[in-house]
């Protein structure tokens, strides 16, 4: 369903004073995003993530960034940059607040990132991000910095 709004253009018709309209479209175009991915489509996820990391930025909700972030982290893993997937995956961590090693694609990221990197450089490339101050982790997760 987010996919066909998305798709259809018709999440430019939501009004930007109803509540979907930050939460929601940021969420949207981040899981249209990784559909992109899943099908090769690099040049359009990087452009939806644009999008819902403003969309973003603009609910002040860091969980949403995070959420965010998450997917601006299989970005960097699909186009051969786990290092920066990682610190990606780190910082989200930051702006939500805790470590979260049961939510799905933080337990798929650092799997495919333990593989790609090996346990330590892993864990201390993680570190790195989870140990940014607010505005830097927020920074770190601008899809701006994959370009």
């Amino acid at each position: 369903m987010m996919i066909s709004l998305i798709r259809t253009g018709r999440l430019e018709q939501v009004p930007s004073a109803h509540p979907i309209h930050g939460h929601g479209r940021s969420l949207m175009l981040a899981v249209a995003a990784k559909q992109d991915l899943l099908e090769g489509k690099i040049d359009v996820a990087r452009d939806r993530l644009g999008e819902a990391y403003q969309a973003a930025l603009g609910t002040k909700d860091m969980p949403i960034v995070a959420m965010v972030g998450l997917a601006v982290a299989d970005l960097a893993l699909s186009t051969a940059r786990a290092t920066d997937a990682a610190e990606m995956v780190g910082a989200a961590a930051r702006l939500r607040g805790a470590d979260d090693p049961t939510q799905l694609d933080v337990k798929r990221l650092a799997a495919a990132l333990r593989t790609a990197l090996g346990d330590e450089a892993y864990e201390a490339t993680y570190g790195r991000g989870r140990a940014l101050d607010r505005d830097a982790a927020i920074a770190r997760l601008d899809p701006a910095t994959l370009s």
